[in-house]
């Protein structure tokens, strides 16, 4: 109980020091909408890229098992119980 008392007592005094600390006259940079749109879709097709090469990674790394030769082929037979 006391160390969520503690927690939360150095959360606030955190809190407080970030509003001392900032400049009333500091600026946020201005982010144009190309600007964004030009950063979304580059992490998209980085994305995409990404997918496709450990996509065809995985394909890689497992080959298909060739088909089983005709004498070694396991047949089950076996009758299913009919319900009654």
């Amino acid at each position: 109980m006391t160390s969520m008392r503690v927690s939360i007592m150095l959360v606030s005094i955190l809190c407080n020091l970030t509003v001392v600390f900032t400049d009333d006259h500091v600026s946020c940079y201005n982010i144009q909408p190309g600007l964004l749109a030009g950063i979304v879709s580059a992490d998209v097709l980085l994305t995409l890229i990404l997918v496709f090469l450990t996509y065809r990674w995985t394909i890689n790394q497992h080959p298909k098992k060739p088909p089983p030769k005709e004498g070694k082929t396991v047949y089950m037979n076996y009758q299913a119980k009919r319900r009654t």
